[in-house]
């Protein structure tokens, strides 16, 4: 019988530790495109789009692409890992990598 607990245990160590190491692979793969829609403006986080969850640089640039259109006067960033955050200065996005 100690012999089943110990594998058992050994099993739901091995689970948790699996479920971690999954959850960081899984965020870290992830992209957030911004769009700023006008240059002027893109202190203002209102004015931003962030897009859903991404899975490649280059399907992050084609959201962004799809969203500026025709416009002339912005930018964008593609990024990882990120998450928005409420602080005193009001919502901030923080991202583990910046890309453009």
């Amino acid at each position: 019988m100690k012999w089943d607990k110990n594998i058992w245990t050994v099993v739901l160590i091995a689970l948790i530790i699996g479920y971690f190491i999954g959850q960081y692979k899984l965020k870290k793969d992830i992209w957030t495109g911004i769009y700023y829609s006008d240059l002027d403006t893109i202190e203002d986080q209102t004015t931003w789009r962030v897009s859903p969850p991404l899975y490649s640089l280059d399907e992050c640039q084609k959201w962004i692409n799809w969203i500026a259109k025709k416009n002339s006067n912005w930018d964008y960033s593609c990024s990882q890992g990120c998450k928005f955050t409420r602080d005193y200065l009001g919502e901030t996005m923080i991202c583990r990598n910046k890309n453009k």
